[in-house]
């Protein structure tokens, strides 16, 4: 599993620094983005778990701001993005791992990324409608 999650970020990295030369705050726009995936990955899983009667939780209610939206946002990054947000920091950035992590994982023919994220994005849409129509 580690090898897959290595490729995955190195691609990405690979892949945000050819499309945007130019761009010297590539790690935050790599972080951000790696780290959205997967708090969607886990929203999914967590929702169909639920939807199987296999883990029922409640989620973390806020009220900060007057929009009911911002507050689902601010919910989803502290629940989902934020665990995922500690763990690729000390995986991937922590003391310039992700230059160790580019060396042993160069770039391929393989998108590993755009794989990622498409399929990504396809679940959650997929567990979001028939988690709807089924419920």
């Amino acid at each position: 599993m580690k090898n897959i999650y290595y490729l995955i970020w190195a691609d990405s990295i690979n892949r945000y620094k050819e499309f945007n030369p130019k761009d010297k705050g590539w790690k935050i726009s790599v972080f951000n983005m790696n780290t959205f995936l997967n708090g969607l990955n886990l929203w999914a899983i967590l929702l169909w778990l639920k939807y199987f009667k296999i883990l029922s939780f409640n989620l973390l209610n806020v009220h900060l701001f007057p929009v009911k939206s911002l507050n689902d946002l601010f919910t989803f990054i502290v629940v989902f993005a934020f665990p995922f947000g500690v763990i690729n920091y000390f995986l991937i950035f922590y003391k310039n791992r992700y230059k160790m992590i580019l060396n042993k994982y160069s770039i391929s023919d393989s998108s590993y990324f755009m794989t990622y994220s498409f399929s990504t994005v396809f679940i959650t849409i997929f567990s979001l409608i028939f988690y709807n129509i089924l419920s």
